[in-house]
């Protein structure tokens, strides 16, 4: 969490100041797998075995913060 107190809508019809991504929120981890396999079928075809897999250490992939100034989840 950050220190929510810190921000404040700007007056209607304008910008804030803040830098564009200047809250960071966690980051991402993911590992994702392929294996693949060619069976020679003579010599004009082959044969593909392909499995693939995501997330395969299955790593929780948490969401960023909240920063819309006007609503409830702020800063969360």
């Amino acid at each position: 969490m950050f220190n929510t107190a810190a921000f404040v809508a700007p007056p209607a019809g304008q910008y804030g100041d803040v830098r564009r991504n200047s809250i960071e929120g966690p980051g991402t981890l993911l590992f994702d797998m392929a294996f693949t396999k060619l069976f020679p079928l003579g010599e004009m075809r082959m044969l593909e075995f392909r499995a693939s897999a995501s997330n395969i250490f299955n790593h929780q992939q948490l969401t960023t913060i909240d920063a819309t100034v006007n609503s409830p989840t702020f800063g969360r």
